[in-house]
This record gives structure tokens, sequence and C-alpha cells, in this order.
């Protein structure tokens, strides 16, 4: 499975490895393994596995983030649950118009414009409670993401 199909996938599903919002750290931890950073700050819960996030409060899991730039910037990065054990992304970038259309394709999903950032165009994908931040200017460094490239998909609860 290809970074491109595995986050078609992800934002399908609005999952990674069968775990989504309101997951249990302990659901988690099963799914994806023991290897990890954790930071806690009295009931928020933050678990790190390289490229991808959880954060909980009160131990349920409210947001779920693909962070794809620190691919660009350590390609030796953990994938773990978003590609398969053991396998490297065959790309350190994938661009928003690569996964715009693998979604219609894998999914029937379009993307809308949502609100921007300084140096960052947001997309909320219609349907789903899925946010796609997409790099389009600002000071991009050799280890960044480039114009259109995606810098992170955020899984995100209804509030």
């Amino acid at each position: 499975m290809t970074l491109l199909e595995s986050l078609s996938e992800i934002v399908c599903a609005g999952s990674v490895a069968r775990v989504g919002l309101g997951s249990s750290s302990a659901q988690i931890r099963e799914a994806l393994g023991a290897e990890l950073l954790a930071d806690r700050d009295r009931k928020a819960l933050r678990l790190d596995y390289g490229m991808l996030e959880f954060n909980l409060y009160s131990d349920r899991c409210e947001t779920i983030s693909v962070q794809l730039h620190r691919l660009a910037g350590d390609p030796g990065i953990g994938a773990t649950g978003v590609l398969p054990i053991g396998q490297r992304a065959e790309a350190d970038t994938v661009a928003l118009d690569d996964l715009q259309a693998a979604l219609i394709r894998r999914c029937s999903l379009n993307l809308a414009e949502g609100d921007n950032r300084a140096g960052y165009r947001c997309y909320r994908v219609v349907g789903r409670h899925v946010m796609i931040y997409v790099v389009s200017g600002g000071d991009i460094g050799d280890d960044s993401p480039g114009i259109g490239d995606i810098w992170s998909i955020n899984i995100v609860g209804a509030g």
C-alpha cells in the first residue's frame, strides 16, 4: 500500500488502524503498540507515534493527527498506523491534488475550503470530521513540504 493509498483510507474511514475518535488510550496502544512518546497534562494525554498523534481528554480520543510534514524533515520517521509495519514511505510529501483525486476515486468525498491560516490553506472533507492543512506560503525550508503539499490531516470531534 502506498502512502497516498493509506492516507485516502484514513480519511475515508475517519480512523487509523481501526482506532478512532472516542477510543481509549488502552485501545490505541493495543492497536498500535507501546513504542511511543506520551505527554500528560492533568486530564489531557498526547500519544505520539511519529507521524501519528492522538490527543485524549479523560482517556477518550478527541483528535487524531497525521503529521505529514514530519516525513519531509525525517524520511525515517516512524509511520506506525499510517503504513503497514516495516514499510517506508515512497515519497516524503503528498500533494493535495493527488489526495483529492484519490478521495474521489475511493469514497466519492469532496473538499470544501475552510478557514485559512497564515501560510496554510485549510480544507474540510465534506461529510466527515476531517480537516486537511496544505502549505500555501511562508518560510519554506529544505526539510519542509512545498507549496500545495499536505502539512497535516486532522480527524476532529464534532465540537
